[in-house]
């Protein structure tokens, strides 16, 4: 609905204004901005491509061509530095850094009439610089009044350091997370331990890309390689793998280690479940109280929170309203609501 000015879309394309959508696809829209490379943000990315001009940040781009070898031929796919303001006739598109992993933006968009329009996308807290906007579609990850952490981010890394260097000392050790949460792991395994550090192939590249961009990461050796294999049946290693694939258990004494984005509850940054299974909360994401702070800065007066990829958008919009005495609404009530545009 363009008279709302800011919307989303059944697939999950958040539109700002009329011609801009970010992370999905919508037919007529001229413009894509791919906020980060996490696989909840890339709906329609291939219609995408085949027909609108696409910005995003130059880490977001170096990823991207892992997967899709064309984007380096194209010249509807464009990578902005930071700050960069792109101008189409009245209207801008501007990417700021959201520090929730390498390449993740904010977006502010102004159309040619003035109007002031963002997108948080996946952001952590406290950022150096915050979009500033009217209005705002805002990430809800932790949009649960209860997602509050009672740790800083310093304290997860150093109990993953201790982690690391306790139960290898009892066999391997496999660390499972998401793709932007094992960016942390590169650094963190950087010099720690003398046992060799596995992963296939992809995460071998991406691993590449991150020290492109300025990592320290950790050597890597391919799990597939026969010289690795033997490795793994002789002694401890430390393989690094995402949720969901399959997993090589070649020792009874495996210790299991699950990085979260997800708040770990408690006082204490990890929860250990046995001897061998662990989990570190490790979120590159704000917590229910810094996401408040985040929309305070940005300035918008009216908030639309992303209830596609949450489940806690509701609470959310009600605790804005509450707090910050803004006009906020989940997607999901967007068009059963007047928003006074």
């Amino acid at each position: 609905m363009d008279s709302l000015l800011i919307d989303m879309s059944c697939n999950g394309a958040i539109k700002l204004g009329s011609n801009v959508t970010c992370d999905g696809f919508v037919d007529g829209y001229k413009y894509r901005v791919q906020s980060h490379i996490h696989d909840d943000h890339m709906s329609g990315f291939d219609c995408s491509k085949g027909f609108q001009t696409i910005f995003m940040s130059e880490a977001t781009k170096s990823f991207l061509e892992l997967r899709h070898w064309d984007l380096r031929a194209r010249a509807n796919v464009i990578s902005l530095s930071p700050y960069q303001v792109y101008r189409d006739n009245g209207m801008t598109i501007q990417l700021i850094p959201s520090g929730h992993m390498l390449g993740a933006v904010q977006v502010a968009v102004t159309t040619p009439t003035g109007d002031t329009l963002g997108y948080s996308g996946d952001f952590s807290w406290p950022l150096e610089t915050v979009v500033r906007v009217d209005r705002l579609v805002l990430d809800a990850t932790y949009g649960d009044p209860s997602s509050v952490r009672h740790f800083s981010q310093e304290d997860a890394d150093d109990c993953f350091r201790e982690i690391i260097l306790q139960q290898t000392k009892r066999g391997p050790v496999i660390i499972k997370a998401h793709r932007g949460t094992l960016f942390r792991a590169y650094e963190l395994l950087n010099g720690l331990v003398p046992y060799p550090i596995i992963a296939n192939k992809r995460k071998i590249e991406e691993a590449r890309v991150c020290q492109e961009y300025g990592y320290f990461i950790c050597q890597m050796y391919d799990l597939d390689l026969p010289e690795v294999k033997k490795l793994r049946k002789e002694g401890p290693y430390v393989g690094l793998f995402y949720i969901g694939e399959q997993i090589p258990y070649d020792h009874d004494d495996t210790t299991i280690i699950n990085l979260t984005a997800q708040c770990v509850h408690g006082q204490e940054p990890f929860l250990q479940f046995s001897e061998s299974s662990f989990q570190i909360g490790m979120s590159d994401h704000a917590d229910f109280n810094e996401t408040l702070e985040y929309v305070q800065a940005t300035g918008a007066k009216i908030v639309l929170t992303d209830s596609l990829r949450s489940n806690h958008a509701t609470e959310l919009a009600a605790a804005l309203r509450k707090s910050l005495g803004i006009k906020a609404t989940s997607a999901k009530l967007v068009y059963s609501l007047a928003w006074g545009v």
